[in-house]
């Protein structure tokens, strides 16, 4: 049985991959075919996409794919289909060249389990209303954000409250506020149903909500970068930029902690024995200095120098024995459960996040 989750940990991962800046125009193709793995006949229709970000496509009727991308990095390729267990693999894309996959997807089979949904299913329903307010949040644009397909969702819950959750097909998720249709493929998400919090790892594929107007797509940019502004994903950019300061964020630890650079690259040998060399030349290194440090963005002060916003207060530690951190320039951890927040950035849920491949200068 699991321990009760005491502090969220922001695992939703969007797997990392690195976001170009540079006027030449690069191009990595990623290409191959998916098939059924007990009769290995081709599935056509089935979603090939880099998680966490805009970027994929569909397989043709031969189960094939082929798709070309301008970024740069680690990235977790997905292929998902309705009825199937997904399947994912670690790709690394380089400035030009292309990789070749081929994918066997194992049919789904529906557990004995499985709850049929009803409105007078009032376990279910409490279930549900419980995970809308730990997965969506409470935000400001948490009722504009829409499950297209809730009835794919089972919760099994544990005398000690802790609620496991998983989906017998992707789950749809419409947010109106930002613009977008994402397909969310549930890999592990869990929640104390007492206290709101836990953990989730979910695969996400993103896509623009389609026929919208003028006015729509500026209140989406608007949004959009209200979202992004002041969250993890902005930060860790500004942070490999050297940026963060003059953006906006700030180190409050009294012992004067913040985050800085890991200068012994040698650690990459020791913890990634056989992805070292990849991710020296893909990832900035950093530490904290203190056991815990606090981020804050856009700190007011009063005149007794009393925090005005403290709702801005990202309070930071490690989640396990390494004594370090990776960040791409995308703004993505190597491994988010690395790290633990409790504060702002903890607060960011479903309804707040934004594909890894935003360009708020768009």
């Amino acid at each position: 049985m699991r321990s009760l989750f005491s502090i969220f940990i922001l695992c939703f991962v969007f797997t990392s991959f690195l976001y170009s800046n540079t006027a030449e125009i690069l191009s990595y193709t990623i290409s191959g075919f998916v098939y059924d793995e007990e009769t290995e006949e081709p599935i056509p229709g089935a979603s090939v996409y880099l998680s966490g970000t805009t970027i994929g496509t569909q397989t043709l009727q031969d189960g094939s794919f082929s798709f070309t991308t301008s970024y740069q990095g680690g990235a977790k390729l997905v292929v998902s289909f309705v009825g199937y267990d997904s399947k994912s693999e670690d790709v690394l894309l380089s400035s030009s060249g292309s990789a070749g996959y081929t994918f066997f997807l194992k049919a789904r089979i529906t557990e004995l389990n499985e709850i049929v949904v009803t409105s007078s299913n009032k376990e279910w329903q409490n279930s549900y209303r419980l995970f809308r307010e730990f997965f969506i949040g409470e935000g400001r644009f948490s009722r504009s954000v829409q499950l297209r397909n809730p009835e794919v969702l089972n919760f099994d819950e544990e005398e000690n409250g802790l609620v496991k959750v998983t989906a017998s097909n992707p789950l749809i998720i419409i947010n109106r506020a930002l613009g977008y249709r994402v397909e969310a493929d549930i890999i592990d998400v869990a929640f104390n149903k007492f206290d709101k919090t836990g953990a989730y790892k979910i695969y996400t594929n993103y896509a623009e909500l389609p026929r919208a107007s003028d006015a729509a797509k500026r209140r989406w940019a608007n949004n959009r970068k209200t979202v992004y502004e002041g969250s993890s994903m902005h930060f860790y950019r500004s942070l490999v930029e050297g940026t963060h300061l003059k953006e906006g964020f700030s180190f409050l630890t009294r012992e004067g902690g913040k985050i800085v650079a890991y200068d012994d690259l040698n650690v990459l040998t020791k913890h990634y024995p056989k992805l070292w060399n990849p991710l020296r030349e893909h990832y900035s290194i950093f530490e904290l200095s203190e056991s815990q440090v606090v981020v804050g963005y856009g700190i007011r002060f009063d005149m007794n120098r009393n925090i005005e916003n403290p709702n801005n207060l990202t309070y930071i530690s490690y989640a396990g024995s390494t004594p370090f951190f990776l960040v791409d320039s995308n703004g993505l951890l190597y491994d988010p459960a690395h790290l633990k927040y409790i504060g702002k950035w903890a607060r960011e849920k479903a309804s707040d996040l934004l594909p890894t491949d935003y360009d708020p200068n768009k």
